[in-house]
């Protein structure tokens, strides 16, 4: 049903926290882990159209270009819209030819909880902006060599039972 949240399997964290994805099952965007957000997500309009020269625009194009759409998996892909609906709603009015490295630090700063969170936060920007120059709308990328956040290792191993049984989600 299109407009309704689905979920996938709930996963349990390395820290034992258990956590439900809700995606959109018309779209597959991810919505939130909070199914009353999730839920006025699917409620609010989606904007069709961004001002021109905005992140929102630039996630736009990004997404309805070909390297989108044929040269990723459909596994980055979803994660890759997740992180680029956060970046759309978080900075998406920001004008990208005002984006310096500093901002980019400002962006990772606020994530630094979650260290692999800011690095793809990073890398999605890095990706963005290196289209922008492709396309002509900025002359350089602020976020070419972001310095990435340290990540502590994981601490949970999984046995390939469990291996299979998530990658199968």
């Amino acid at each position: 049903m299109a407009g309704i949240p689905s979920t996938r399997p709930r996963k349990t964290l390395s820290s034992g926290e258990v956590r439900e994805y809700f995606y959109d099952r018309s779209t597959g965007r991810f919505l939130s882990n909070d199914r009353e957000e999730a839920l006025a997500r699917v409620a609010a309009p989606v904007p069709t159209t961004f001002a021109p020269g905005t992140i929102a625009a630039l996630v736009g194009q990004y997404l309805l270009s070909g390297h989108f759409r044929t040269k990723l998996a459909p596994r980055t892909q979803a994660l890759y819209r997740g992180y680029l609906d956060l970046i759309r709603q978080e900075w998406g009015d920001l004008p990208i030819a005002g984006i310096r490295p500093g901002t980019i630090e400002l962006i990772k700063t606020q994530f630094e909880e979650t260290p692999r969170k800011a690095n793809q936060i990073a890398a999605l920007l890095r990706i963005l902006l290196g289209r922008a120059v492709k396309w002509q709308l900025i002359t350089s990328n602020a976020a070419l060599k972001p310095e990435m956040l340290p990540t502590p290792p994981r601490e949970q191993v999984w046995t390939q039972d469990e291996e299979r049984r998530s990658a199968s989600c």
